[in-house]
């Protein structure tokens, strides 16, 4: 791990500016696959909403049936099915990066320059840190923001 100087990964790059440019990458995909789900969600319940009766039951069910199916397994699938098509487009988040099946390196993302660290984590323990550190509180703050907002526009509370 030593390259000359510090602030540097194993192979000479600048790691803060790596830092900041992965979690710009991060947060733009967290974002996105956000407000798609979010759009899926608000369309089917306002088409269930509409129609009612049968329709609403059967949306209901495939709703509930989707979300029995783990997560992660499903998404380690899906990347693996576009990572043997021509037409790669790995699919990022955190923790399919920290496995190796999401954006690749020399692209920087928090969960891939965490795998990065995990080699070198017995020589210098705090490397884990760097990228760690920013995954769990921009977790908290989202989690944060939403108890917020659930606190100010629930007129049940």
């Amino acid at each position: 791990m030593d390259c000359g100087r510090a602030g540097a990964d194993h192979i000479g790059r600048d790691y803060f500016s790596r830092l900041v440019y992965a979690g710009r990458i991060s947060l733009t995909v967290a974002i996105i696959s956000t407000s798609l789900a979010t759009l899926t969600g608000m369309a089917v319940g306002v088409y269930a909403g509409y129609y009612g009766g049968w329709v609403d039951s059967v949306l209901m069910r495939a709703v509930e049936f989707l979300a029995t199916i783990p997560t992660l397994p499903l998404l380690l699938v899906i990347s693996a099915m576009l990572l043997r098509s021509e037409n790669a487009i790995p699919i990022p988040q955190a923790a399919l990066s920290f496995l190796g099946f999401g954006i690749q390196d020399p692209i920087p993302t928090w969960g891939n320059m965490l795998a990065a660290s995990q080699q070198f984590m017995f020589d210098r323990p705090w490397l884990p840190l760097a990228p760690g550190i920013p995954i769990v509180l921009c977790s908290l703050a989202f989690n944060y923001i939403g108890d917020g907002l659930r606190d100010a526009l629930d007129p049940r509370l």
